[in-house]
């Protein structure tokens, strides 16, 4: 299990962003949220397998560089796999 959280930053509020970000994460079947910050940022955290995440992430990336006016997406990304 992969829990990812990001801060994007730039003209993310008002334009739809946050609700396809929510839109694409139930259609992939990840849990998590979506919110925008008191800064004019979008925040969120998803959590999935690896291979959902990283796909999500994809869709995410070109979106933003696409149609948004993103200056960053800063982020980290914790896995709860452990070795065997």
């Amino acid at each position: 299990m992969i829990h990812y959280h990001a801060i994007v930053t730039g003209r993310v509020q008002g334009v739809g962003f946050r609700y396809f970000v929510q839109g694409e994460a139930v259609k992939r079947g990840m849990k998590g949220w979506v919110r925008n910050t008191d800064e004019g940022h979008v925040e969120l955290k998803v959590e999935g397998e690896q291979q959902e995440v990283v796909d999500f992430l994809k869709t995410v990336r070109n979106v933003v560089r696409s149609a948004l006016r993103c200056s960053r997406m800063s982020n980290s990304l914790r896995s709860d796999a452990r070795p065997s």
